[in-house]
């Protein structure tokens, strides 16, 4: 059966009805659902940013995939479970109307007959789809309506598929050399993203092309970033990566050299997956202390997960990191000390194969001392 065409709504009352082949219910209400300039993109985006992630770490639990696609979201789900968690035991549905109201921040209210009732209007919903004014959704149908309805989705997904055809002309770009050239030839981030992961390697290239490359690079808003190859990175190459991607997220560094790699964290604050695998001339994680002072713990609010392997001139870690979860140090010859404070859980860390480690350089680190396989449980 063909769904009746409308201009700006989905009638999701006619969907019900063919789902369930009911025809003694009163279908007279209609769910609108607006789609606003750039929503099916951001939907799109989004959904392929879950995947990514799921394909970096398949295990990770249901908050971990939140702090990771959504940072701040995750973060309030987080802080309003743990305090439901101090808070004493009750009845489970208390329970879960006090988690309910608090992740809502008050869009919700009990009313006389204990019913939670929303606290927004029609227009408020409408509004946050950019539908400034619904009233020329009606009077002009035809030129505001098509802006929200299924013709704007579907262009927006005609442009998404010309993004997949530009894929084999952006890599075709990359084989040549043409770094710049390839990222430009794509306008999704998720596509940036993979082709630089997947087959950018700054070893390879001219200077000239690297430099190309990184004022490209300039111009995107990534939320997951690979360099591979880049001997010798900058700070200022640094900063100007991060001009516009300061919502980088996920953060891999591959055969690079780089002394100052807690740049990338005071200018992503965000950062929450960060891996370094045979980076050279990186000889502390940590921050810069004042004048003469001993250095302070870098601080890094949202990173969950840290990789570190092969890196032989690493010798302290020294990282505050509410959210951390697992951290993993491997093959680090020179690592003497490992300090990762402020923990909300207790992370697991892995200590391999780094022959003069000893983590109990700061004395209430650890609650006992490591295993034959290498795992230690921090103090919370």
């Amino acid at each position: 059966m063909k769904l009746p065409q409308c201009c700006c709504f989905c009638r999701f009352w006619f969907s019900l009805k063919c789902c369930t082949g009911r025809e003694d219910w009163d279908w007279s209400l209609l769910v609108p659902m607006p789609f606003g300039p750039g929503a099916i993109t951001k939907i799109h985006d989004r959904w392929q940013h879950v995947r990514a992630w799921l394909l970096l770490a398949p295990h990770s639990s249901g908050l971990e995939l939140l702090h990771a696609v959504m940072p701040d979201l995750g973060q309030l789900c987080e802080d309003v479970f743990a305090a439901e968690a101090s808070v004493a035991h009750g009845s489970h549905n208390k329970h879960t109307l006090r988690r309910f109201m608090a992740l809502c921040e008050g869009r919700y209210r009990t009313d006389d007959s204990r019913r939670i009732v929303t606290k927004s209007t029609s227009l408020t919903v409408l509004r946050s789809q950019g539908v400034q004014d619904p009233k020329k959704l009606i009077d002009q149908p035809a030129t505001e309506g098509a802006k929200f309805g299924v013709a704007g989705a579907l262009a927006e997904l005609q442009a998404i598929q010309s993004d997949v055809k530009a894929w084999q002309t952006a890599k075709s770009f990359v084989a040549s050399g043409r770094l710049a050239e390839g990222l430009q030839a794509l306008l999704s981030a998720d596509k940036q993203e993979k082709l630089i992961s997947e087959f950018i390697d700054l070893s390879t290239v001219t200077n000239q092309q690297r430099g190309d490359f990184v004022r490209a690079l300039s111009q995107t808003s990534l939320l997951g970033l690979t360099m591979r190859g880049a001997n010798r990175l900058s700070k200022a190459e640094i900063d100007l990566i991060t001009s516009l991607s300061s919502g980088i997220q996920r953060l891999v560094l591959e055969r690079c050299t780089v002394s100052d790699f807690t740049r990338f964290f005071r200018r992503c604050p965000g950062i929450a997956f960060a891996s370094l695998q045979a980076v050279a001339q990186l000889k502390s994680i940590e921050a810069a202390g004042f004048w003469l002072s001993s250095p302070n713990p870098l601080t890094a609010r949202q990173l969950t997960k840290l990789e570190i392997v092969d890196c032989p001139d690493l010798r302290r870690v020294h990282i505050s990191a509410p959210a951390l979860r697992r951290a993993s140090f491997t093959r680090c010859s020179a690592l003497v000390g490992v300090a990762l404070l402020d923990a909300k859980t207790s992370p697991v860390v892995t200590i391999m194969a780094c022959n003069d480690c000893d983590c109990l350089a700061w004395p209430d680190l650890c609650s006992t001392t490591p295993s034959s396989n290498g795992h230690i449980n921090l103090k919370a």
